[in-house]
């Protein structure tokens, strides 16, 4: 008989893990700065784990996207540097990578980085498990959200499923006012990036402090979603 073959190869099921990272880069900005994502996986479990990665890009069906497979030893940690170009020998992308295996025991994380300042500044941005993900039914809080002359956020949504998804975004002020909303549909496995999301949501006054409100009308829908606020001197994301 032949090896058994893994779950996880023909692509998400009941039997995987997965897990979204909801953006990585390998791209230029504004400022002249030049984004790259370094992407790590520890596997602390104690048998070997296959793993399959497969990078959804942006603003498109997902499904298609390159996949590479890789074996993790149990107890050991990869890290890819510039992931985009290492890994998928992309030139010049961004968006949305999903990772699949049958041994739950990943941990997943990346930092994303442009050279400045004499060294390097950027963010970690962490994967999103299945169990952390925004479902229909629940909405979810980002706090914090600031734009103004010296700050914008940016926010991105990253759909982990193989169907259309809608989201629905509302801006809240600090006094718990509804400032605007808007919905944005994502393709299957499609990830977006809403920049300056406050004027984007029909909002042109300074705001400080506000949150957004996510959620998805869509039956079985789940996603995953984060926002930079970012400094506009220097470029730099927090």
């Amino acid at each position: 008989t032949g090896a058994p073959i893994d779950p996880c190869a023909s692509g998400p099921g009941p039997s995987c893990s997965e897990w979204l990272l909801p953006s990585s880069a390998r791209s230029g900005g504004e400022g002249g700065s030049s984004w790259t994502t370094d992407l790590t996986v520890v596997n602390t479990g104690t048998t070997e784990a296959a793993l399959f990665v497969r990078f959804l890009g942006h603003d498109a069906d997902g499904r298609a996207g390159a996949e590479r497979t890789f074996r993790l030893a149990a107890g050991l940690s990869v890290t890819w540097a510039d992931v985009l170009g290492t890994v998928f020998g992309e030139g010049g992308a961004w968006g949305a990578i999903q990772l699949r295996s049958a041994g739950p025991s990943l941990l997943v994380t990346s930092q994303t980085s442009t050279p400045g300042g004499g060294g390097t500044y950027g963010q970690s941005v962490p994967s999103v498990p299945e169990t952390e993900l925004v479902r229909n039914g629940a909405a979810r809080t980002i706090a914090a959200v600031r734009e103004d002359a010296s700050f914008r956020t940016n926010l991105v949504l990253a759909n982990a499923t193989e169907s259309p998804l809608s989201v629905d975004v509302s801006l809240v002020s600090e006094a718990g006012a509804t400032l605007g909303t808007r919905r944005f549909d994502l393709l299957p496995l499609g990830m977006t990036q809403v920049s300056r999301v406050v004027r984007e949501l029909g909002v042109s006054a300074d705001v400080s402090g506000a949150r957004l409100v996510l959620s998805t009308p869509t039956p079985s829908g789940a996603f995953a979603a984060y926002a930079s606020v970012i400094d506009a001197r220097t470029n730099d994301p927090r």
